[in-house]
């Protein structure tokens, strides 16, 4: 047997992590042969901006479900936005320069064209441009894969901003059951997972959470959601802030969507004329349609609630029952045959939805009316009976879906108005809590801790433990409190007072820190933001959406052959993933455009009368800009290749940690010499089939990840590992010396 020189026994520990990660980890770099096309297969997320002839300025967000053939792209995707109709079908393929470009059909409206300028697959990370010839809209898009094929996705996370502390429900596919099969972070932090099932995971948002979508690890692989969550949401400066003229009077009930961009007003009809919707455009401050369309009698919209998933708009209609509305346009597409009041109490939060976005609470606020539990899947209906002389009024779901509370009024003023705790799934009664005269509207903090319930005819407000049920006593705004919310941030709740014609900013757990004058508009309802950074308040007899909080709407495009990122000092944008922003009135804003690698920055391009070119904007009114990246090559050649087959067979996802990791490596350090790349054109020929027949065992699977585990930590850590190194080839050294001295 051939004996191994002392030299070469040296070299063979330094050559092993080199040859691991080669194997693990080929492509890119110069002179690699062309690859095959770009496998786009799972699901794809970002954003998405341009211009119109008829609504000017649009942005929104996509997401997008594809499926690879061999030169053929298929799915469905989805527009949120400014948009008409929201669901298509994508079309497309590969042409002979490897430019990815297809169709994206919404029938009825108008065909889009879409084309993927710049792909970089082993980042997951595209950017384009669409069109729309018939309408001469066009603009850009940029976006990630979230998910990948047979792995976990994650549809949405409700709420999509919150504070330290703030629990977080994630609905999707592909999750463990128990908690401790999963790992969701924020950015950097790791959460704590508070409960689990394959559809739905509950968190708790750590310290050091980033603007960055939430990443979910699963036994099935990596997912992350489709927004960016907000971790720095705040509570809207109280000033009154203009409005947004609606048409409407008898205003009742008002809620945002998850984009914070729309917001829907809801009115039972005043002196004759029918109940109707209003959707609101709250970045423009305008009506979305015009004039908002009537519903259909016998409809009296009085309290409304938008899916966390931004697609639907839920309208307790009275006699009607249920409406389900577009979200985009606000038009009637199906109805619930529950009861859904319609008297005259006061109810704008009579209607409410799980976190997951699966059950909905509606009451029927008339003397016996009923609380009714719709499973939105199946559509059966639980039905929760009230006294003959009680009139339930508002609900709201805990945090964490266990549970939910309904204000109970006593018809007879005799002083049995209640607040109730109720199983969230059944409707059983857990306890029953004592409140003041007719209390109406109810408000949970994000982080689950204190319900406030507003008693309308005592002038007070309720504070009770939202875990215990016990009270924590009560506090007297003003007259007639009615509507309420938690803002984001966990710290006010703003009160509509009624017959005060006023809002009232209330610390939790301490005092009065503020309130806004309305002069003639008694307010009824009122709901902030998802970042908190303005709240709109409905009046019955003003025909306008009220605003409070004075903040301006930051909206940033890209555009170009290129892929780039734009953050903003202060923060809040982080474009691709946060491309629309808010911040106080005549905030100084910098951008920061970093260009991707391969690509280079190229300028901004100003939007109607905005001065980006040095990327500093002044916010004395709305602003949008647009970031120039370009490709240093053309289309194709900015197609990136795959790589990495073998890592990403042991972990199970090309977005894994690990994967990226080794991938870095590979780029910045492996690929420089010509070793590397001699060794990569052969990875080409050779890492498939071995990925496959690791990919099919998890034994190997885990038994390659063991192998690949020191190489990745030597990577992520060069120094301690240079010190390892040297230490274990000092060991060796240091025993021949003293089993020579004690000879």
């Amino acid at each position: 047997m051939q004996r191994i020189h002392r030299r070469d026994r040296v070299r063979f520990p330094l050559l092993l992590p080199v040859l691991l990660i080669l194997a693990a980890c080929g492509g890119g770099g110069d002179g690699v042969p062309v690859p095959p096309p770009p496998d786009l297969s799972g699901v794809w997320a970002g954003t998405w901006q341009g211009s119109d002839p008829v609504a000017g300025r649009v942005s929104g967000t996509f997401e997008a479900v594809l499926a690879q053939g061999d030169r053929s792209v298929s799915g469905t995707a989805t527009l949120l936005g400014d948009v008409d109709c929201m669901d298509g079908v994508v079309a497309g393929g590969v042409d002979a320069d490897s430019v990815v470009s297809g169709t994206y059909d919404r029938s009825p409206c108008v065909l889009n064209t879409w084309t993927l300028t710049a792909i970089d697959i082993e980042a997951n990370i595209a950017s384009g441009t669409w069109g729309q010839p018939a309408a001469g809209a066009s603009g850009s898009m940029t976006g990630r894969r979230i998910a990948v094929p047979g792995g976990p996705r994650v549809r949405f996370a409700h709420p999509p901003s919150g504070v330290t502390g703030t629990i977080v429900t994630l609905a999707g596919t592909g999750f463990g059951a128990p908690p401790a099969d999963n790992a969701v972070t924020f950015g950097l932090p790791t959460a704590t997972v508070l409960s689990a099932g394959p559809t739905t995971l509950v968190a708790r948002v750590p310290d050091g959470a980033g603007l960055a979508p939430v990443a979910v690890t699963a036994p099935s692989g990596v997912a992350l959601s489709p927004r960016a969550f907000d971790p720095a949401p705040r509570s809207p400066g109280m000033v009154a802030a203009g409005s947004i003229e609606t048409g409407l009077q008898g205003a009742q009930g008002i809620a945002f969507g998850p984009g914070g961009t729309k917001a829907y007003l809801a009115t039972p009809g005043f002196g004759g004329t029918p109940g109707a919707v209003a959707v609101l455009d709250t970045v423009r401050r305008k009506l979305v349609v015009v004039p908002p369309a009537p519903l259909p009698a016998p409809a009296a919209p009085t309290a409304l609630v938008a899916s966390p998933d931004g697609k639907r708009v839920y309208v307790a209609a009275g006699a009607a029952g249920v409406l389900v509305l577009d979200a985009a346009l606000g038009s009637v597409i199906d109805r619930i045959d529950a009861p859904a009041g319609g008297t005259l109490y006061d109810n704008p939060q009579g209607i409410a939805l799980s976190p997951d976005g699966r059950r909905l609470y509606v009451t029927d606020n008339r003397e016996g009316g009923v609380l009714s539990i719709v499973d939105l899947s199946s559509r059966a209906i639980v039905t929760v009976p009230m006294g003959a002389a009680e009139v339930p009024l508002g609900v709201a779901v805990h945090p964490d879906g266990t549970r939910l509370f309904v204000a109970v009024a006593d018809a007879a003023l005799s002083g049995g108005d209640t607040v109730r705790m109720l199983d969230a799934l059944g409707g059983q009664t857990i306890l029953t809590l004592p409140a003041g005269r007719r209390p109406t509207g109810l408000a949970i903090t994000p982080n689950g801790a204190w319900l406030h319930a507003t008693n309308q005819l005592d002038g007070t407000v309720d504070v009770f433990d939202a875990n215990t049920g016990s009270a924590q006593g009560s506090f007297a705004p003003g007259l007639g409190p009615t509507g309420i919310a938690a803002s984001p941030d966990g710290t006010r709740v703003l009160i509509a007072l009624k017959d005060d014609f006023t809002v009232s900013a209330w610390l939790v757990g301490g005092g009065e820190s503020a309130r806004v004058q309305l002069g003639s508009a008694p307010p009824v309802g009122i709901a902030i933001a998802p970042d908190g950074r303005v709240a709109y308040v409905a009046s019955p007899a003003r025909e306008e959406a009220l605003a409070i909080g004075d903040l301006q709407t930051l909206t940033v495009s890209k555009s170009g052959t290129g892929i780039g990122t734009v953050t903003s000092s202060p923060t809040g944008i982080d474009c691709g993933i946060a491309c629309i922003a808010s911040f106080d009135r005549d905030t100084v804003v910098t951008l920061h455009a970093v260009p991707a690698s391969g690509s280079v920055f190229g300028g901004w391009t100003p939007d109607g009368n905005a001065d980006c070119s040095d990327g500093v904007v002044t916010m004395s009114s709305a602003v949008s800009c647009t970031a120039i990246f370009n490709a240093l090559e053309p289309p194709s050649a900015a197609i990136a290749a795959p790589g990495c087959f073998i890592a990403t067979a042991a972990w199970g996802s090309p977005m894994a940690d690990e994967v990226a990791t080794l991938r870095r490596f590979r780029d910045e350090v492996l690929l420089r010499s010509d070793a590397g790349r001699a060794f990569v054109r052969a990875y080409y020929r050779l890492s498939p089939p071995i990925a496959d027949f690791i990919r099919e065992r998890a034994p190997l699977r885990a038994a390659v990840r063991v192998a690949l585990w020191p190489v990745v930590k030597a990577v992520a850590h060069p120094l301690e590992a240079l010190g390892l190194g040297m230490l274990m080839l000092a060991a060796p050294l240091l025993v021949r010396r003293r089993t020579r001295g004690s000879v």
